[in-house]
């Protein structure tokens, strides 16, 4: 199946607009369930061990031991922290990923982006 095939799999999920508003009768969340099983590896989740003040070479250095790419599913665990990985330490991880390539690629200061 291709995203072409994305507007009839969500009329078939029984999408409805009420007043702008886009709501489903019964399931957004199989379509997203079957987006993911089509798109997300079949594999187990790679544990990445990294350490907050390192996000990026962390990240590099799995990247290469697991040979990871966009569809591979991983789980954080910050070194040091007894947390569980139910999808926090991950948001934080990309969170400080994508902060570290803010900090190379644009000039943040502490008010926001200049």
């Amino acid at each position: 199946m291709t995203d072409s095939d994305l507007p009839n799999r969500l009329q078939d999920a029984q999408i409805v607009e009420v007043s702008g508003e886009v709501m489903s009768a019964t399931s957004l969340k199989t379509v997203a369930q079957e987006l993911a099983d089509e798109h997300v590896k079949k594999e187990d989740q790679k544990r990445l061990n990294v350490r907050r003040k390192d996000l990026w070479v962390d990240l590099k250095q799995a990247c290469v031991k697991y040979k990871l790419d966009p569809s591979t599913p991983i789980r954080i665990v910050f070194l040091g922290e007894p947390a569980i990985d139910d999808g926090g330490p991950k948001r934080e991880f990309f969170s400080g990923i994508a902060l570290k390539i803010g900090k190379k690629f644009w000039c943040i200061s502490k008010m926001g982006y200049l």
